[in-house]
């Protein structure tokens, strides 16, 4: 009896087995699966901030500020893609390539990448006094970049208060495309705010956007 039970259940799993690999092989089965497959892609494309950067390198200027400190740091890629703060008079030292910290510098590119909105929200008045982005946010980032075509933009990313349970910020985003309040994990915005207090040699900056070139930008 307890043989035949056992021939059973072996029978029954190569049956589920059976038809699993029946709907594997199944045109109508494989083609539902892989539009399931490019619809959760798709999702997760969407929760992106930049979905056009898929690359740090694609950050070449980068200018972050502490608010209430007025403290700052503006710095760019040279021609062989390393990092260097511009001398701007009466606002910032220069400094080589050579004395900049890249690590830093770079996990702050590789932030901007990674940001992805877990919730959104109207950029109304209300809810950027809500959120602690107005009067004035902690911080202030602007960055320029190229997208997937080489066209140049430029983006500004305001940080506000952090959510209840204190792993998410809210984030104001003003871009050619987007004019929106995110809740972004903390750990991807701390990755760009840490260039603030890593050991790079650049004096503090006022509250001053300063010109990154000349370059025709569709940014704000």
């Amino acid at each position: 009896m307890f043989k035949r039970q056992a021939g059973y259940i072996v029978l029954t799993g190569f049956a589920a087995v059976l038809v699993v690999s029946l709907m594997l092989d199944d045109p109508a089965a494989r083609q539902a699966q892989l539009q399931n497959y490019e619809a959760t892609q798709q999702a997760q494309l969407a929760s992106f901030l930049y979905p056009e950067l898929t690359h740090p390198a694609q950050i070449i200027g980068l200018d972050v500020l502490d608010v209430t400190s007025g403290t700052g740091r503006l710095l760019m890629r040279d021609e062989s893609g390393l990092w260097y703060a511009p001398d701007i008079s009466g606002t910032q030292d220069g400094v080589a390539a050579a004395e900049i910290d890249q690590v830093p510098v770079d996990e702050a590119a590789a932030a901007l990448v990674l940001m992805a909105a877990e919730q959104s929200f109207d950029a109304t008045p209300a809810n950027l006094e809500l959120f602690g982005l107005r009067p004035e946010p902690a911080y202030r980032c602007r960055f320029r970049a190229t997208d997937k075509t080489g066209r140049l933009f430029e983006s500004l990313i305001e940080v506000g208060d952090a959510n209840p349970d204190r792993v998410a910020y809210y984030v104001y985003v003003d871009s050619p495309d987007s004019q929106r309040i995110y809740l972004i994990r903390k750990s991807i915005v701390d990755m760009l705010l840490n260039m603030l207090s890593a050991s790079i040699q650049i004096t503090p900056t006022p509250d001053v956007t300063p010109d990154m070139g000349d370059a025709t930008s569709s940014g704000p």
